[in-house]
């Protein structure tokens, strides 16, 4: 009588395939690009810190700011006709904008949080 053993690695890859309509590649792709444009965006915070009615001062202005705060909270400039209002930071919560805005007030004690549309790609 014979006694046949067999020790091995007995191992099986197996593979699944996803078949996605066309019509559903089509409207995941439009809101891809949906997402991608300026028209998208969320309701986030922003510090409001001045405002300018001449660009070159507002430049200026987003300058000095950069420097002070460039590891907190980078200043940029958004026009309003007639006129350029800095703002620093992005924030989506509103706690996060509030711990930055108690260093900021320390320079610019008229700052304060607005909450504002951000665009998606910010």
């Amino acid at each position: 009588m014979a006694t046949l053993f067999f020790v091995g690695n007995l191992s099986a890859q197996a593979t699944t395939q996803v078949k996605e309509d066309a019509s559903v590649t089509k409207m995941r792709q439009k809101r891809i690009d949906y997402r991608e444009s300026s028209e998208y965006t969320f309701e986030g915070y922003r510090i409001f810190v001045n405002i300018f009615s001449n660009r070159k001062e507002a430049i200026k202005f987003q300058k000095d700011f950069n420097h002070r705060f460039q590891s907190k909270a980078a200043c940029q400039i958004i026009y309003d006709e007639p006129n350029f209002k800095i703002y620093a930071g992005t924030y989506v919560l509103k706690a996060e904008a509030e711990a930055i805005l108690g260093r900021v007030r320390q320079a610019y004690p008229t700052a304060k949080i607005i909450r504002m549309p951000i665009p998606y790609n910010f």
